[in-house]
């Protein structure tokens, strides 16, 4: 079993090397992701054939000179990557072509009454936004993609406050390659790092009037 995600690892890597060179025609100029996947494609070759050669009783192939000029050429691979995108701009949604679902709802609040607002959502996903429309009411709109399955349950604790905790997962079922790919490739053409936490959790945007701020308390 070893073997065969050795293979399957190898094969991607080796994929996603001459994906990288054909994105080369639409002016897309990166070196590390390439110096990335070779090297992984490498060293699963080595390993390949290292667990090959022990189950058949010969010498192995990978020695301790191997792992440190691999590790290191990984590590500086990694290292010029990190450079690379360091100056890429930033979006908080997705490319175009990944349609987002939107969910509002509104809760008022009563005199003295605070609100807790809890979320697994990584990377700054909750936004306090200020609405001065609002007046003794806060409005939470949830924005997520097709892959995330997203719920909320709101409950009062025992000093009267409003208590509301978002969760969320990822559907595997509904990942497709083709979305992986979009993704991947508008990237580094768009040369833009999107909000990729939407393909499991969602976007949560509190608005209430400022004066109402100090009521809530995110976590």
């Amino acid at each position: 079993i070893y073997l065969l995600i050795i293979g399957f690892v190898a094969a991607l890597s080796l994929f996603s090397f001459f994906y990288m060179i054909g994105m080369f025609n639409d002016g897309i100029f990166l070196v590390s992701p390439l110096l990335i996947m070779a090297l992984v494609f490498v060293i699963c070759m080595l390993i390949f054939r290292h667990i090959q050669n022990k189950f058949f009783g010969t010498l192995p192939v990978i020695n301790r000179n191997y792992i440190l000029i691999m590790g290191c050429a990984l590590i500086v691979s990694i290292v010029l990557f990190g450079y690379e995108v360091s100056s890429f701009d930033r979006n908080k949604g997705l490319p175009r072509g990944f349609d987002l679902t939107n969910k509002t709802q509104s809760f008022v609040l009563q005199d003295g009454q605070n609100v807790l607002i809890r979320s697994n959502s990584k990377l700054d996903n909750l936004n306090l936004i200020e609405d001065k429309s609002l007046t003794n009411e806060i409005r939470i709109e949830v924005q997520y993609y097709k892959t995330a399955k997203v719920w909320y349950v709101s409950e009062f604790n025992d000093f009267d406050d409003l208590k509301i905790v978002f969760t969320s997962d990822i559907d595997y079922g509904k990942v497709e390659i083709n979305d992986l790919l979009k993704l991947f490739v508008s990237t580094f053409n768009s040369k833009t790092i999107y909000n990729y936490n939407l393909f499991k959790y969602p976007n949560i945007y509190i608005y209430a009037n400022k004066e109402d701020f100090d009521r809530i308390t995110i976590k």
